[in-house]
Order: structure tokens, then sequence, then C-alpha cells
């Protein structure tokens, strides 16, 4: 996960949503790593014991700790998320089980000091959501903040990066893509593509793939209309 402009993407992995849709349809974008967390962001030489005993710590004060505790909690676990061999299973597994940690990560979104390290966790927590972390994560505001700062964030706004990243990882499902296209981001993201900076284009335009791919995936699923029924009404 860099700041926004200058450092590279980590190379996306194989989604577990990988789509085997038809050739009018739109192909879904693999969730990739959000840019990197700064503050406090693990080395690459950082041994796996150290992942550990920093993660189980994490995970002992979102569990136990004071508010204060909980936030340092946070910018530790974006730190950890941050580093590129970190499985981003092993987050959202630490996510989900400590209390209330997906509601006060969504919190944090609205703490200016603490939205980077939110939009982090969020974004690669997103990677491995399965429907239950997302509802949660929907009903806690998580999802409609995420898109509310990518809608303000100007381009050269540090956050814009970030909020793309989670933007374009929690837009796989199609609650997430509706309520996208209800707050007008399918235009944003539109605009968004056109950007000088490489990694605000691919991000936007990646996540513009999981909305349609989401909304398409919902069309085909719709169930037809029972036309000998209604052949026999008439």
């Amino acid at each position: 996960m860099s700041s926004p402009a200058q450092q590279s993407i980590p190379k996306p992995s194989r989604s577990r949503h990988a789509s085997k849709d038809s050739e009018d349809s739109v192909t879904r974008a693999p969730p990739a790593l959000v840019p990197q967390y700064k503050p406090g962001q693990q080395s690459k030489q950082t041994s796996s014991t150290s992942q550990v005993q920093a993660l189980q710590e994490a995970h002992f004060l979102m569990n136990n700790g004071s508010e204060e505790e909980r936030r340092s909690a946070l910018r530790t676990l974006a730190a950890l998320s941050s580093a590129e061999n970190f499985p981003p299973k092993i987050l959202a597994d630490t996510i989900r089980s400590a209390k209330d940690c997906v509601e006060f990560l969504c919190s944090m979104l609205a703490d200016a000091t603490l939205v980077e390290a939110a939009l982090v966790c969020l974004g690669n927590f997103g990677i491995e959501a399965n429907e239950d972390d997302m509802r949660r994560m929907s009903s806690a505001g998580g999802m409609e903040q995420i898109f509310k700062i990518v809608a303000r964030s100007t381009p050269d706004d540090a956050l814009l990066t970030m909020a793309l990243g989670a933007c374009m990882n929690v837009c796989n499902g199609f609650a997430a893509a509706s309520l996208a296209c209800e707050m007008g981001l399918f235009v944003r993201l539109n605009e968004l593509t056109a950007s000088s900076d490489p990694a605000v284009c691919h991000f936007a335009s990646s996540a513009l793939s999981n909305i349609q791919a989401s909304i398409n995936e919902c069309v085909r699923n719709e169930p037809l209309a029972d036309t000998d029924h209604l052949s026999a009404e008439k």
C-alpha cells in the first residue's frame, strides 16, 4: 500500500472474484494492496516473528485496550498490512475477530489524524472480506465514507489514491456498486480515469470495472419473468 504518486503499486494478486463472464460483460478487476501507509510503516525486512508479535499485540489492544490504545493498534495494523509480504487473509482474520474492529475502523474514517490508516486497513480488508464483513462495513457507514472521500478529494490530495484503492476492493457486490452509483461516484471515477497520475488512473479504472461487473452479475442472476404464466393470464 505508498505515497500516492511516487511509489509503485504492488502487483495485484489473482482475485477470488475472477470473473467467468461472457464476452459482453465487464471483467472484475482483482483486488490489490492499497498504497502504503507511511507513518510507522514496517520495513520490508521486518521478520515474520516480529510481525506476528506486533499483530498479536494489536489484536489484544483492539479487544481490551482503551480508546487511545485502539488507535495505536489501528496504526500498527495499517503499517503491517502495507508490508509486501503480509498476507491480506491474516489482516482480514484479525479485523474480523477483534471486538467491533470493523465498526471502529469505519468510525476512524472521520478522524483527520487516522483516516489514512483506516483507509489502508479497510481497503486491504476488502481483499479477503466476505459478505458478512461487507454488511458490517456498510452498516457502520464505512462504504459511504470511503465513497465520500473519493468524491471530495482533489487530484493532489494524498488521500485520493488510498481512497480509490479501498473503493476498488470494496466494490465487489451489488450493494456497494448501487450505493456508489446513487452517490454519483460512477461519474467521478470516469473523470479520474483521465488523471495524469498512473496510480489514480489505475485504481479509478479498476473501481469502475468492479462496479460494472457487480451490476452485470446482479442483472444476469435476476429471475426471468414467467412468460407462460403471463400468457395464460391474457
